[in-house]
Parts: C-alpha cells; sequence; structure tokens
C-alpha cells in the first residue's frame, strides 16, 4: 500500500460511519447543527481509530529490556540504521517508568 493510499484511506472510512451516527440522530429533534457538530466529531474519531490500525501494521515498536518498565519507542517509515539507533536509545534511556 502506498504512502499516499494509507494516509487516505483513514479520512474516507470515517465518512460512512460519521453519517450513520449522523442519521441515526436525526430521529431525536436535535438542532442541525448539534447533528452536525456530533457527525464531524464522530467522523475525526473514526478516522483517527482507522489511521491508528493501518499505521500499526507498519510501524516498529522498540522497548525497555527491564519487564518492569513501560518506555517505548514506535517507529514508522526509517531505514535500518535509523531503527538500530533507536533501539540502542530505547535499551539505554536514563529514566525507567513504572517502577
Amino acid at each position: 500500500m502506498s504512502r499516499q493510499t494509507r494516509n487516505l484511506l483513514p479520512f474516507f472510512l470515517g465518512i460512512p460511519m460519521a453519517a450513520w451516527v449522523a442519521w441515526d440522530l436525526r430521529g431525536y429533534g436535535l438542532p442541525a447543527d448539534s447533528v452536525l457538530a456530533v457527525g464531524l466529531m464522530a467522523w475525526a474519531c473514526f478516522s483517527r481509530a482507522a489511521d491508528l490500525l493501518i499505521s500499526a501494521r507498519t510501524q516498529t515498536v522498540h522497548r525497555c529490556p527491564d519487564s518492569r518498565c513501560s518506555f517505548s519507542v514506535r517507529l514508522s517509515g526509517v531505514d535500518a540504521a535509523e531503527s538500530r539507533r533507536w533501539q540502542e536509545v530505547a535499551h539505554a534511556h536514563p529514566h525507567h517508568r513504572g517502577v
């Protein structure tokens, strides 16, 4: 999947979901601007969720080797050298979170 397609897909996936939410709200007698606001909010939420799900397939995650530490780095679209550099950062970070 190309980067441009990966960027546009969440945008278009959110539209039918937001329209469905707005369509369901029309029967409650809400003002049109309220339905529009909720529809736009639903579009933003569904688009962001789709974006996170799509980008999760292409991400690399480097975590601290200490099982008690929650430090992690998420990378997308980097070469092997950059990924290795961030892996070293994750293994040698100075502050352990969650300890």
